[in-house]
């Protein structure tokens, strides 16, 4: 599809909308004859469920989606693919969800809505079903090797060295990655505010590096 092609669409559809609405059955109108469809999980519920089955579910940041949010474009398809990451930060689970006894009343345990379906197919498909992907593109060489060090075996390379994006921080940040001690600085204890908490010298030391920024 051109991008002309494009625009004219987005523009046709525009002019629908102003003239007609949109309503319900412009909605399964539309769901019938895509050929794509994106949304969150939990918002395809209840858009989908009079639709014919899906060719192909691609479910991304699937390791921070609970079993019964990644269920709802799983049904709905023929086949999946699960794009995650476990060392990422975990799925939320509403705490309505954990009462013991609405857990106990469905048969199932606080494990079944905290493990996800990423990590169960993860370590139960066979090998020829499964892809790490091993090289990161983000983040400069430095900070990529630091993560790889700590979270993944080193097995995790970079494409970014060090290079003219850096040089414009230089003065700042002599090195992409670098620690600051605030051991031997006053106000270095952190203070609870409110709900939460502030550290005086952390302050200090952001503020000074903004400034020179």
């Amino acid at each position: 599809m051109s991008l002309d092609h494009y625009l004219n669409l987005v523009e046709l559809q525009d002019e629908w909308l102003v003239r007609f609405g949109q309503g319900e059955e412009f909605t399964d109108s539309l769901l019938a004859t895509a050929q794509v469809v994106a949304g969150t999980c939990v918002g395809l519920a209840g858009r989908i469920d009079d639709q014919e089955p899906f060719d192909l579910a691609i479910v991304d940041e699937a390791s921070k989606a609970t079993p019964t949010e990644a269920l709802v474009p799983l049904v709905r398809s023929r086949q999946w693919v699960l794009v995650g990451d476990e060392k990422q930060l975990p799925p939320y689970t509403d705490s309505g969800l954990i009462d013991e006894g609405l857990l106990e009343g469905y048969g199932l345990e606080r494990w079944d809505l905290e493990e996800t379906l990423f990590a169960q197919l993860e370590s139960a498909l066979p090998s020829d079903r499964r892809l790490r992907l091993t090289e990161q593109h983000r983040m400069l060489s430095p900070i990529g090797d630091l993560i790889s060090h700590c979270f993944y075996d080193k097995s995790l390379t970079s494409s970014r060295p060090v290079n003219s994006d850096h040089t414009c921080l230089a003065d700042v940040f002599p090195e992409p990655v670098m620690w600051y001690s605030t051991a031997r600085l006053s106000g270095r204890r952190e203070q609870k505010l409110g709900t939460t908490y502030w550290n005086e010298s952390e302050i200090r030391i952001i503020r000074r590096l903004l400034n020179k920024l």
